[in-house]
């Protein structure tokens, strides 16, 4: 498969996991330029998704990843690719996979304050129900080394130590690009036209919906977020049955988010917790800043406020 070939995409976003992939899926989606169809694929950690029970990935094999990009249509196909959460914390089956079947791709990587994205992907799991545990313990389980009896895609901790996964992609990958969650909210307009411009888009383009997405938080009337919102595989078969109905992906998505946030309660990290994870990410924080050639010292601020600033 030759990068950028109508058959295979011209840029990969390897993650993170709630570092705003799927807000950024959305904003790729409604460019006329870029043809992105569907989000996680999961073809390129395929064996470490085998490994999570009772998950299945959406792609297996090459072929159907080829038919899925070769249903770009017109003489010049568009620019596209694929939105993942996951590439980057699998980085070590994720990059190599990616290099061998699509090429020197381009690679979009979105990183979020760790801190804040260990406490926001706990509170995805509690909105949805399935995590009893409260953040301290499962930080001190995942800390003193229980997270061997934790699924990977709840290694809160763990998925927030973004300098191996980083400096893998910079050893795979010609062309690489950090972008930071933090800059995607507080400056929108000039962020995505710079994501816009390096994927070779037309940048005076902006999405109509620049809310975001996927939000987490403490359901405040648990039956409705059970039986409306709690993801399970009838909910996932009647989404998109009506999406084949006719009815735009996005639209569906962005109602049911607009219905669930509106049952959800945000709350707090302690400021206790926040100091102790500071300590935790002080030294991967460091060479990352060194592989970027960024200043990241803000995520290391104990006091949330000035650190959500």
């Amino acid at each position: 498969m030759n990068a950028g070939s109508p058959s295979s995409p011209a840029f990969i976003v390897p993650g993170g996991e709630k570092c705003g992939t799927t807000s950024l899926y959305r904003y790729l989606r409604a460019h006329p330029g870029c043809y992105v169809p569907t989000k996680d694929t999961y073809l390129f950690n395929r064996d470490a998704v085998r490994r999570l029970p009772g998950f299945r990935g959406r792609i297996y094999t090459e072929a159907e990843y080829r038919a899925l990009f070769g249903r770009v249509s017109g003489e010049r196909a568009p620019v596209s690719g694929e939105v993942a959460s996951s590439y980057l914390y699998t980085h070590r089956e994720s990059a190599p996979t990616i290099r061998d079947l699509v090429g020197d791709v381009r690679i979009l990587i979105l990183l979020r304050n760790p801190v804040d994205r260990a406490y926001s992907n706990y509170m995805h799991y509690v909105r949805d129900m399935n995590e009893l545990r409260t953040f301290e313990d499962a930080v001190e389980q995942e800390l003193s080394g229980g997270a061997d009896a934790i699924p990977w895609n709840r290694h809160y901790i763990a998925m927030g130590y973004y300098a191996d996964p980083v400096r893998t992609y910079l050893e795979h990958f010609s062309r690489v690009r950090v972008e930071l969650f933090e800059d995607m909210i507080q400056r929108f307009d000039p962020w995505i036209a710079g994501v816009y411009e390096w994927l070779g888009l037309d940048s005076a383009f902006r999405p109509p919906d620049v809310a975001a997405l996927n939000r987490s938080g403490v359901p405040v009337n648990r039956w409705i977020q059970k039986v409306f919102f709690k993801p399970s595989p009838w909910k996932l078969k009647l989404k998109d049955l009506i999406i084949r109905a006719g009815l735009p992906e996005d639209t569906v998505s962005g109602c049911i988010e607009r219905l669930r946030s509106r049952n959800l309660r945000p709350v707090r990290m302690s400021e206790a917790m926040r100091r102790r994870l500071c300590r935790v990410y002080r030294e991967d924080v460091g060479v990352l800043e060194h592989l970027t050639g960024r200043d990241l010292s803000h995520w290391l601020e104990a006091d949330q406020r000035k650190a959500t600033e």
